[in-house]
């Protein structure tokens, strides 16, 4: 029972050269587009987080700034508020680190140390710790 041979213009169906490009093809095609929807389904989330992360740090702006208005008025309210911030920072909320914290006063439009007996103006600078953002606040005498 010898079957004669088919001509190839006659066959149906593919070469197995033909099978391997399609599926060489298809593979490459969906790495690509795993690669880029892959880092836009990581990436989409980044400006959320970091959203929350400033809140966080202009609430923490806000409870310092509520401390200061609570207390008495004069150097006294200053100096408390100075000490607080040096060894009670985790008090206003966490994830920050006070920078600068020292009075201050403006010559020549540049703030300097003030080494004055009363002081008048306190500069706080925090910064959130995860975004390295910064606010600076200034606290005056009232």
């Amino acid at each position: 029972m010898n079957h004669p041979s088919r001509p190839l213009a006659d066959s149906k169906g593919f070469s197995l050269i033909e099978v391997i490009v399609v599926i060489t093809v298809a593979s490459v095609m969906f790495a690509m587009m795993f690669s880029y929807f892959g880092t836009a389904v990581l990436d989409s989330a980044q400006p959320v987080v970091r959203m929350n992360q400033t809140l966080a740090l202009t609430q923490t702006a806000e409870r310092i700034t509520e401390h200061y208005k609570q207390n008495p008025t004069g150097f006294l309210n200053l100096f408390f508020l100075k000490l607080t911030l040096n060894f009670f920072p985790f008090v206003y909320g966490q994830d920050f680190s006070v920078i600068t914290n020292k009075f201050i006063k403006f010559v020549s439009y540049s703030d300097t140390t003030d080494t004055d007996w009363d002081p008048r103006t306190l500069k706080v600078q925090i910064l959130q710790d995860q975004t390295h953002e910064t606010i600076t606040l200034l606290f005056t005498k009232q």
